[in-house]
């Protein structure tokens, strides 16, 4: 495993970016580090292992890997400033990443919409699904953020309220 020492020994931190401070192969000092895979996030290769970009930052400043899942707290993946990375559980990530409102969306709010002469506010992850009913949007707005809040304690490990 590779460790916060040789990350520092390899790498320059600059603005969220990784630069290398070595010449070896086909890699030149100076180089932004690491490629973009499909989905957005950038990979590293090191002594033959792949490493998530956002995991070597985290190991350069905190002195160790992630515990959980790293999290871009604006979620945009191409932001890897530290003060934008979080340590978050592998649920709350998955939250935070379901934040962007769908496109049939006709409320304009996430996890709210209009049914059956109430508003809805409705939050849910795997099997869990959480609901309630409210007479505005904004009562509902704000039912969802504690659904949202309720269904991410039992995430992390604590018994739902």
């Amino acid at each position: 495993m590779i460790t916060q020492k040789q990350v520092i020994n390899l790498f320059e931190y600059n603005n969220g970016n990784l630069l290398w401070k070595i010449n070896k192969r086909r890699i030149r000092k100076g180089m932004i580090a690491g490629h973009i895979r499909p989905d957005g996030y950038c990979i590293i290769r090191i002594n033959y292992k792949r490493y998530l970009k956002t995991h070597i930052i985290w190991l350069m400043f905190k002195g160790h890997l992630p515990k959980y899942d790293i999290s871009h707290l604006d979620g945009n993946t191409f932001n890897n400033k530290i003060e934008n990375l979080s340590d978050e559980t592998r649920a709350n990530n998955k939250l935070n990443m379901n934040d962007k409102l769908k496109s049939t969306n006709t409320s304009g709010i996430r996890g709210v919409d209009f049914n059956k002469g109430k508003w809805r506010a409705r939050c849910q992850y795997n099997s869990i699904r959480l609901e309630s009913l409210h007479n505005t949007k904004k009562e509902a707005n704000e039912g969802y953020m504690i659904l949202r809040e309720k269904l991410k304690l039992s995430f992390d490990g604590r018994e739902l309220v």
